[in-house]
């Protein structure tokens, strides 16, 4: 401090750019890292020839392929770690890479010692006895907390002669911008003036008296604003001040509990009367941005000295004054509350993981791709034997039906062929048998072409099914002179089904139209097929005589109790109606399969 202020400005300068080289350096060895660490996501080996023979020489072969995949590229990887530890480094020393404050004093001195002297007087000069340190330090919401404690004004005649900074305390400012912020508290009203421009509270000025740039003020008017005042270079005594008029600084609190966070700038603008002054008051944006808000400025008026170089805190105003900092940044004099130095390990912890987790994955990756392919080939054989199986259970339904369906009428054929031959005569009895021969061959070929249906892939379709009820209910009830009534939806054509339960339908269909014709006596019958809700729903309603009250299902009872066993294996509804002399009604519905 005792050499000329020149050579004070230029090594601060000085330290001022080597920071920010400092600032750069850090953010781009995180981002060089961070970029790498992206590549190595998706990283796959150029060259590992020679990484294949000599893993092999020392491993077993599928060891090797794990060493080549994982280290096949061990100069990028190589690179890659480097850069990762730059970044730690880096960010560790992040709070040292952060561009400095210009000043700044939490006011962390032995309480009840006057401010500039003892321990202070290295920082501030022109000591008061209404300057006192006090115990405790002051708090705003969001602002980088403080320790110590802070320094107590008492209340006496205003005057600017008052505890400033010593000079080259921090360093000169003759362009671009000065940020000056610090918390307040007013303890009571004593000596805060109601007139003109009200009592000084802090200046900035240059390294000699009577060299006022800028002030910040506490008038009275009834109610205490703050306000912000721009000082000439020539003898009068104000350019322009700005007192808030509206918000909290127009009206702050003397209960000697309030806090407030002042924050003001002075902007040198090219030109003799054209530097602006600004204040803020409770800030709403710390850390980052200036506040749009909350603010008054003046530029009206001569600019002052030329120079920034020394802080006064006048005395007047009975208040209290802490964590005061003077900055070229809006981040400067507004630091929010900073985490835990734990985050650093943290980080480092996490970069750690990072690299670890990533040949981790890319060797996950490899296994599962592997164990993939073992699946699919274990899908594909159990889908096979499945498939195999499905065509011997369907081979031996067919031999089934066959046997059942067509055996007993070839027999009966053949046995009326024999007794045929063995009538000379050719009589009625002859002719009888011929005829019963014709309608075994007409059934056989009926019986046939349901076999050949059921077996058709063309057919697996609910329209199909419907379309072939009305088409075997038409040629069986016609046979027997029993009058048809259909009643159907269109929707049914799109919707897929299983050959096996469009077989099981069809027999348990069938099977109510054999009951009719047979055992019911009915010269109508009606049938009602429809599908509400993936639902498939199936009406047969005769008028014939009915079911007899002792036995519902008399007629037929080995008939129904199929039909109801294969409508409730396929997961449906079945039930059957009807009272004597008034008919009877089959009914079933089967959910159909997504």
């Amino acid at each position: 401090r005792e050499v000329v202020d020149g050579q004070v400005y230029f090594i601060a300068k000085f330290e001022r750019h080597a920071r920010r080289l400092k600032l750069l350096a850090a953010w781009k060895s995180f981002f060089t890292a961070f970029s790498a660490i992206n590549h190595l996501w998706t990283l796959k080996p150029t060259s590992t020839k020679n990484t294949r023979v000599s893993c092999a020489r020392i491993v077993r072969p599928i060891e090797a392929r794990q060493m080549e995949f994982l280290f096949g590229n061990r100069r990028f990887r190589l690179a890659v770690a480097t850069k990762l530890l730059t970044a730690v480094v880096a960010l560790f020393c992040w709070q040292d890479a952060r561009a400095a404050l210009l000043f700044y004093d939490g006011f962390d001195y032995p309480v009840g010692e006057r401010l500039g002297e003892s321990s202070s007087s290295a920082v501030w000069g022109n000591h008061k006895d209404q300057f006192t340190i006090v115990s405790g330090s002051l708090h705003y919401p969001g602002l980088k907390l403080s320790t110590g404690n802070r320094i107590n004004i008492q209340a006496i005649d205003p005057s600017l002669n008052s505890v400033r900074t010593v000079d080259g305390s921090w360093p000169k400012q003759t362009n671009g911008v000065l940020y000056v912020s610090f918390i307040l508290r007013i303890h009571s009203t004593a000596k805060i003036r109601g007139a003109g421009v009200g009592t000084s509270l802090v200046t900035i000025s240059d390294a000699a008296n009577n060299t006022e740039l800028m002030g910040i003020n506490l008038r009275n008017d009834g109610n205490i604003g703050l306000g912000v005042v721009k000082y000439p270079s020539s003898n009068v005594a104000v350019s322009s001040s700005a007192f808030f008029t509206s918000g909290q600084g127009a009206n702050l609190s003397v209960d000697g509990y309030t806090t407030y966070l002042i924050v003001a700038k002075y902007e040198w603008v090219k030109g003799a009367t054209n530097d602006v002054v600004t204040l803020w008051v409770n800030p709403t944006t710390l850390g980052v941005d200036e506040d749009e808000g909350n603010k008054i400025s003046t530029s009206a008026g001569e600019d002052g000295a030329g120079s920034a170089a020394r802080l006064t805190l006048c005395r007047g105003a009975n208040v209290n004054i802490d964590e005061l900092r003077i900055g070229q940044s809006w981040a400067d004099v507004t630091p929010t509350i900073e985490p835990s130095q734990k985050w650093k390990v943290v980080i480092g912890v996490l970069v750690v993981g990072l690299i670890a987790a990533s040949f981790w994955i890319t060797y996950l990756r490899r296994k599962v791709r592997e164990r993939t392919a073992a699946l699919m080939a274990q899908v594909q054989e159990r889908q096979k034997v499945e498939q195999q199986r499905l065509m011997e259970q369907e081979r031996a339904r067919i031999a089934h039906d066959l046997h059942d369906e067509l055996g007993a009428d070839i027999t009966e054929i053949g046995m009326l062929a024999t007794c045929l031959r063995g009538d000379t005569d050719g009589g009625e009895d002859g002719r009888r048998r011929l005829e019963q021969m014709a309608d075994l061959s007409r059934q056989m070929v009926a019986k046939l072409e349901e076999i050949v249906w059921a077996m058709d892939p063309q057919h697996d379709s609910l329209g199909a099914l419907v379309s072939y009820f009305l088409f075997f209910a038409d040629r069986f009830l016609g046979l027997a002179n029993i009058k048809l009534v259909i009643d159907t939806s269109e929707d049914a054509a799109s919707l897929a089904m299983d050959a096996r339960e469009r077989h099981q339908l069809f027999l348990v269909f069938k099977e109510a139209l054999a009951n009719v014709v047979r055992h019911s006596g009915a010269s109508e019958v009606k049938l009602a097929i429809h599908i509400n809700n993936r639902i498939l729903q199936v009406l047969v309603a005769d008028n014939g005589h009915g079911l007899r009250k002792s036995d519902p299902t008399a007629g037929g009872q080995e008939g129904v109790a199929s039909m109801r066993r294969r409508v409730e294996k396929m997961g449906g509804v079945f039930e059957i109606t009807g009272a004597d002399g008034q008919g009877a009604t089959v009914k079933f519905s089967v959910p159909l399969d997504t």
